[in-house]
Formats: C-alpha cells, sequence, structure tokens
C-alpha cells in the first residue's frame, strides 16, 4: 500500500510511523530552525497581552529576560510602531528605527 504522505507507512501488520517526519512541513535545513520559529512564535503570542511600557522593559532589561524573549517583544514593538517612525521599510530597518526611537 502507499505511504500516506510521508507520515507513515501501512505494512501489512499494521501502522508504522516514520520517525524524523513531521507532518505537511518541508524542511531544507535542520529541525533546530523550525523549533526556534515556533518557539519565538509562542513567546509572540504570550507576549501580545503585555502594555508598551511593558515590552519596553522586557526589551531593555538584558539580564532578565532570554535573547528570544526581548527579540519577540521587540518584533511586537516593530510591527505596533507607528508609520511615521517606521516609513513603510524593510523589517531590518524598521527594527532599527524603532530600536533609535525607544533609545534600545
Amino acid at each position: 500500500m502507499p505511504a500516506a504522505r510521508g507520515l507513515s507507512s501501512f505494512t501489512p501488520t499494521g501502522f508504522t510511523p516514520v520517525a524524523g517526519v513531521l507532518p505537511s512541513i518541508e524542511t531544507t535545513g535542520s529541525i533546530m530552525n523550525l523549533n526556534r520559529l515556533l518557539r519565538i512564535g509562542m513567546q509572540m503570542h504570550c507576549l501580545s497581552y503585555e502594555t508598551h511600557d511593558r515590552l519596553l522593559r522586557i526589551v531593555k532589561s538584558k539580564k532578565r529576560y532570554s535573547t528570544h524573549c526581548r527579540a519577540a517583544a521587540l518584533r511586537l514593538l516593530v510591527v505596533a510602531a507607528p508609520e511615521s517612525v517606521t516609513g513603510g521599510l524593510a523589517f531590518a530597518e524598521r527594527r532599527r528605527r524603532v530600536r533609535n526611537h525607544y533609545g534600545i
């Protein structure tokens, strides 16, 4: 019988999962990059409920918060920044402008 989208193989004795294969995710590098993206996405989701002042405090506190947490908070500040600060440019330039604007 044919395999079901690379997730498993069916044998006459039953269902056998294929080790190390994630459902419907094409990976060209390592799984560590995927885990990093998922981690920063989850931190952004959790931090999205924080106030603007709290996000600024998180970004500025180098010793208290992890690098991933501070990066997620900065990304949320960049997204929420007014266009007069960001100028509608690419993300890297918007991030630099937001850092200069808030003195980070």
